[in-house]
């Protein structure tokens, strides 16, 4: 029996017999999974090797240590917008605060001068409740006294800055640019002063 061919070549055959043909006889493919957005990895970390993933990038979320002045404190309850900033950071336990215990004492005396005794005392026991506050002893003292001879700034601020490089704070805010701008330069490899 001979096959005829027909003008399109199929053989006797209607035009896409074979394509029908072979679509009939392919399997489903099997859907891909779809990958999840990266945020989901926290929760699902049953793997070995995601763990140790998970606990790499958790070491690299440390809180940072920081310090501050009284000119910061001030600056922050007239609620200037970097204070606002770092405060958040520090009630979101993102960062730590350390603070000198001088910096009470002066906060307090401002607002003895402004007839405002209760009002001090609320503030200074407020930052009592949010930062750790550090006090004077004899290494600090010394090494205070030598940065305000050599670099001629007044000693309460030497030693309000002294607690915060010994504390290894990252970071100081300061709004007093008259003192420590001078100096902000020599200590960078140290610690960063920053103006608010």
């Amino acid at each position: 029996m001979e096959l005829s061919q027909n003008s399109s070549g199929d053989m006797g055959h209607g035009p896409g017999f074979f394509a029908k043909r072979y679509w009939k006889r392919q399997k489903p493919k099997k859907k891909e999974k779809s990958e999840l957005p990266l945020s989901f990895l926290g929760l699902l970390m049953p793997f070995r090797f995601l763990k140790k993933k998970r606990k790499r990038l958790l070491k690299k979320v440390e809180k940072m240590t920081i310090s501050v002045d009284t000119g910061f404190i001030l600056a922050l309850r007239k609620r200037h917008s970097l204070t606002l900033e770092v405060w958040k950071k520090v009630l979101d336990k993102k960062d730590e605060l350390v603070v000198s215990v001088l910096v009470l004492s002066e906060l307090y005396r401002l607002y003895l001068k402004a007839g405002k005794p209760q009002e001090g005392r609320e503030v200074v026991e407020s930052l009592k409740r949010t930062a750790s506050i550090k006090g004077v002893d004899e290494e600090l003292s010394l090494s205070a006294a030598s940065l305000s001879h050599r670099e001629g700034i007044p000693l309460v601020d030497s030693l309000i800055l002294c607690t915060a490089k010994k504390e290894k704070a990252k970071r100081f805010y300061s709004s007093d640019r008259s003192h420590f701008e001078p100096i902000s330069s020599h200590l960078r490899k140290q610690i960063k002063i920053i103006f608010v």
